[in-house]
């Protein structure tokens, strides 16, 4: 596997030494940011499962962020003010004729961290009020800001120049060489881009807020109950894939030199998704692969196959032939992509899971069966770490639930001594499950009180109950089936782990 790894790199290092066609180059750089768009929707539609119809709106503020601050479009008057940003190069003065002015050179490599900070910032307010928002609902809101952000662009021409888009942005220097319009430096840049956010992504999912992500991807109420908070980790998921797609955005006005709003439109966040979708929701390299045929698709291989279709129909004499453009087909082809693996291959190119055979009957019987429980040892040293004394360690008095007109629990009071058991028995719909839902937080409580080792913990969240030292099962087995076992666990540690 790693020397496929360092065959792929060599490969793909070498390539615009083999090629020397700029426009093939191009299409290269090109695949290489929406490889990186692609990345960024993983992590919140793969990893968190949160369907976002609006990416597109980050990758057009981390674009326009570096336009505006690097093209000649706001040229506030020089005063004193602006000199010592004039020493560090971010500002110059210039002169129009009816006075100085101060024209932005905002550097391209500090605006890719910058511009990154700036879109997850702008993910974080628009995340904060949506996140608690699920599924179709989230998604219409998602579809709104990726429309709002470029009718803005288009209607603030003082900014951006309005629909006609910002020009003369800066192209990227590095130790004095200027990338000015050649494919190949960007594509470098690229590459690099790519290979540093697939390391980011990598090491996200198989870190502790990876592992909470796919949690509430799977059982979200699940994931609560093992301490995971589902507000907050649902909210860095949307800021991380925002980060992504603002420097991305940067990469990619840079490359073009000019911002239009309709480069950031809707199709642009369906193309990602598509991209995301094929290669495997929650698969980093299968998004990459995605990303790389898609864009090729578009740009190297719809071309050519219009092209052959325009000769046969010379050879045939047909007119319809001969007006066939594929490439304007992109969003049917597309749409067409995405019902075709919904239908037969659901998890992608690459998926994120391999599912593994289940044991045989022999498999199963290999050793003898033999009765669970703990060992003597271990069972004396858990036992003699129980508190001593009298006291109660969990106590729930005069709890009243009411949903809308009918009363679930009714004034019940429940007390558990340091060291007991105490058992909860009653008839279907008695209670006993909005008794533990109430307890741990699932369920708010109309009246009363919950006290758990002293502290009040009535009206918490499951999350800062289970922190707490409270922490529960579900009737019904609530396991993340996606994920592997050794992740099921490390879940249920969620809230005693540090990274």
């Amino acid at each position: 596997r790693h020397a496929a790894l360092a065959a792929l790199t060599l490969g793909l290092c070498l390539f615009p030494l083999f090629d020397g066609n700029d426009a093939d180059i191009d299409s290269m750089a090109n695949a290489a940011a929406f490889a990186t768009l692609a990345l960024g929707l993983n992590i919140v539609v793969g990893f968190a499962g949160l369907l976002d119809l609006g990416y597109a709106a980050f990758f057009a503020i981390g674009a326009y962020f570096y336009g505006i601050l690097t093209s000649f479009q706001v040229m506030p008057a020089w005063s004193p003010f602006w000199q010592p940003l004039a020493l560090v190069h971010l500002v110059e003065r210039i002169n129009q004729g009816s006075g100085d002015v101060v024209h932005f050179t905002l550097s391209f490599w500090l605006a890719l961290p910058l511009a990154a900070l700036v879109a997850a910032f702008c993910g974080v307010l628009f995340g904060a009020p949506t996140l608690r928002l699920r599924g179709d609902y989230l998604a219409i809101v998602t579809l709104g800001f990726g429309e709002i952000v470029p009718i803005v662009a288009r209607n603030t021409p003082s900014l951006t120049n309005g629909a006609a888009g910002l020009n003369g942005v800066q192209a990227p220097h590095l130790f004095g060489y200027n990338f000015t319009v050649q494919a190949t430096p960007y594509y470098y840049v690229g590459l690099g881009l790519v290979a540093v956010l697939l390391f980011a992504s990598v090491r996200l999912r198989d870190s502790r807020i990876g592992r909470a992500w796919m949690a509430i991807r799977e059982d979200e109420t699940a994931a609560g109950a093992m301490g995971v908070d589902p507000t907050r980790t649902k909210l860095l998921a949307f800021a991380i894939g925002a980060a992504f797609a603002g420097a991305t955005g940067v990469f990619f006005v840079a490359k073009l030199q000019t911002a239009t709003p309709d480069m950031f439109g809707f199709p642009v966040s369906v193309m990602i998704l598509v991209m995301v979708v094929l290669g495997g929701m929650g698969s980093v390299w299968g998004v990459v692969l995605a990303a790389v045929l898609l864009q090729l698709l578009q740009s190297w291989f719809l071309p050519d196959m219009t092209d052959w279709l325009h000769a046969l129909g010379a050879a045939v004499n047909s007119a319809w032939l001969q007006q066939v453009d594929l490439a304007r087909s992109i969003e049917l082809i597309f749409g067409i992509i995405l019902v075709l693996m919904m239908l037969f291959r659901r998890q992608g190119l690459i998926p994120a899971t391999r599912r593994t055979a289940a044991l045989s009957f022999a498999d199963q019987h290999v050793t003898s069966v033999q009765r669970g429980g703990f060992d003597a040892a271990l069972a004396a040293h858990v036992l003699g770490e129980q508190p001593q004394g009298g006291g109660n360690l969990l106590e729930v008095r005069g709890i009243t639930v009411r949903f809308g007109g009918l009363t679930a629990l009714n004034n019940v009071s429940v007390v558990v001594p340091q060291g007991g058991v105490v058992a909860v028995i009653g008839p279907n719909g008695s209670g006993k499950s909005t008794l533990f839902n109430v307890i741990t937080g699932l369920v708010p409580a109309s009246a009363g009180s919950i006290r758990f080792a002293g502290a009040a913990i009535g009206g918490l969240p499951p999350h800062r109950v289970l922190a707490c030292g409270l922490a529960r099962t579900f009737q019904n087995i609530r396991l993340f089936n996606n994920l592997s076992v050794l992740d099921n666990v490390m879940i249920g540690r969620h809230a005693r782990l540090g990274t």
